[in-house]
């Protein structure tokens, strides 16, 4: 009868250890598609933020392209380097040809000293 009681509760232990298993299982796996789900989003307001800033950029430096143009194809220091750093920021963030385009017509421009 002693093995019968051992057997019994070896049983009762072992389907308790695989329920405790399989519901600590799945509260991981919900635990893993939260963090999932949060990274997922996360991803998503980045690549929204990249392409903000890259659309910003791009007005900035039509902006300014603009401005020098319309002030006699002229650039001052300040204005090329402020230039430069944008575009490079541009263009890191993936910009396109447009940019380039503007960017070296911008570096044709009589480079004068600043105001």
């Amino acid at each position: 009868m002693d093995t019968v009681l051992v057997q019994m509760v070896l049983l009762a232990l072992s389907a308790i250890f695989t329920l405790m298993t399989a519901y600590l299982k799945r509260k991981m796996n919900k635990r893993a598609e939260a963090q999932e789900a949060a990274a997922q989003k996360v991803q998503q307001q980045a690549a929204a933020m990249e392409l903000g800033i890259q659309s910003l950029l791009r007005i900035s430096i039509m902006q300014l392209h603009d401005k020098c143009r319309t002030n006699g194809r002229k650039r001052t220091y300040h204005e090329a380097q402020a230039m430069e750093r944008m575009y490079e920021a541009y263009h890191g963030l993936g910009g396109n040809g447009m940019a380039t385009e503007i960017f070296e017509d911008f570096k044709t421009f009589e480079l004068v000293p600043n105001k």
